[in-house]
């Protein structure tokens, strides 16, 4: 197998939007947003899960045919169950806010001491871009739970790869998730909650390591 990476930006999110109405956000569009890109490919996909984007990724897995994901990855990722939101998963959470409230409390802003104490504090040269480019997120789609089944989304492999040092997903968290909803396969990085900052290619080594484990990589 070869892989051509793809990152698209979820609805409401990337550099190129700002002051938006979160209210606009919500999973069902997450959802339907990746639903619309794995369609879109010409051959079956791998997911990888981010964060929040773990949870938008096991629900696109349910909802596509059987085939089109081969292979679902969590990066640090919410691994939420049938039933679940990403809040629910990952009860109890967070040691302070991850945000302050705004448009009427319907979504959060991270402030530069969130996005420096929790989400970048091992790769701290990335901290102004985040302050420039940061969104508001809405709250609706880290409530909003999901529905999984074994015939879909419970047929496909999955594998995680836990950051060690992170302090928004933790470490407790995740492997409480995994213990919960079992993967086959596993790696781990000594980094915080954003890898592909502070340490970009250690990341894509062990996502190279991980997919040939899924048997989704080159042999």
């Amino acid at each position: 197998w070869s892989h051509d990476p793809v990152a698209p930006d979820l609805p409401g999110h990337g550099p190129s939007v700002g002051g938006e109405d979160p209210a606009r956000q919500s999973m069902e569009g997450y959802i339907e947003a990746v639903v619309g890109w794995i369609e879109a490919e010409s051959g079956p996909v791998v997911l990888v899960g981010h964060s929040l984007g773990g949870v938008v990724a096991s629900a696109a897995t349910e909802r596509v045919t059987p085939g089109q994901v081969v292979g679902l990855v969590y990066v640090s990722g919410v691994l939420a169950r049938s039933g679940q939101s990403m809040m629910a998963a990952l009860l109890p959470r967070y040691e302070e806010p991850m945000g302050v409230p705004v448009f009427g409390g319907t979504a959060l802003s991270l402030t530069r001491r969130n996005l420096t104490h929790c989400f970048y504090h091992d790769c701290l040269d990335a901290v102004d871009q985040a302050v420039t480019q940061s969104v508001a997120q809405a709250v609706e789609p880290m409530e909003a739970p999901i529905e999984l089944s074994a015939g879909r989304y419970g047929r496909v492999p999955r594998a995680y790869l836990f950051c060690d040092h992170d302090r928004v997903v933790t470490p407790d968290a995740q492997r409480r998730m995994v213990r919960r909803s079992p993967c086959q396969a596993f790696a781990h990085l000594p980094s915080g909650h954003m890898p592909m900052f502070s340490q970009p290619e250690a990341m894509g080594r062990a996502l190279g390591e991980l997919l040939h484990r899924l048997s989704c990589g080159p042999a």
